[in-house]
């Protein structure tokens, strides 16, 4: 499930141009880095794909990432329902449209953020596995 989501979110992302950073958001993600079962799996904006084309370039120019990871075993679910409703909340307050919503075996929804211009300024996937989820958030300053 992994897999699938980091191609879903590299294909998603192609023809994105990132261009404002959410304080909220950010601030909830480092908040629950801290919280039993959450783990933060990276926020170094330093990508590195070795990929041909303009997906490659558009990778490593993002300059905020944070993947973060619940661990089913080790968190709670009310911890991890609490965090979603909470970035639900945010993304409705700030305008997210949702792009993408599959369920079956697992779950990934992804949603997106649009400017004036009509310009993708900020990208957030949630996938729900077997064992964890995993919360993406991409977005440049």
């Amino acid at each position: 499930m992994n897999k699938l989501a980091l191609i879903l979110l590299a294909l998603c992302l192609f023809p994105v141009v990132l261009i404002a950073q959410d304080k909220e958001i950010k601030k909830l993600f480092e908040r629950y880095d801290d919280v039993t079962g959450f783990s933060m799996e990276s926020e170094d904006p330093d990508i590195d794909i070795n990929l041909d084309g303009n997906l490659s370039n558009f990778l490593n120019n993002i300059e905020n990432l944070y993947i973060l990871k619940f661990d089913k075993e080790k968190g709670r679910l009310s911890d991890r329902d609490a965090f979603e409703s909470k970035l639900q909340k945010l993304c409705d307050k700030k305008g997210f449209k949702t792009m993408l919503d599959i369920e079956g075996n697992g779950s990934v929804k992804m949603l997106s953020r649009k400017d004036n211009n009509d310009e993708t300024t900020d990208f957030i996937m949630v996938t729900h596995g077997d064992k964890e989820s995993m919360f993406f958030w991409a977005a440049s300053d």
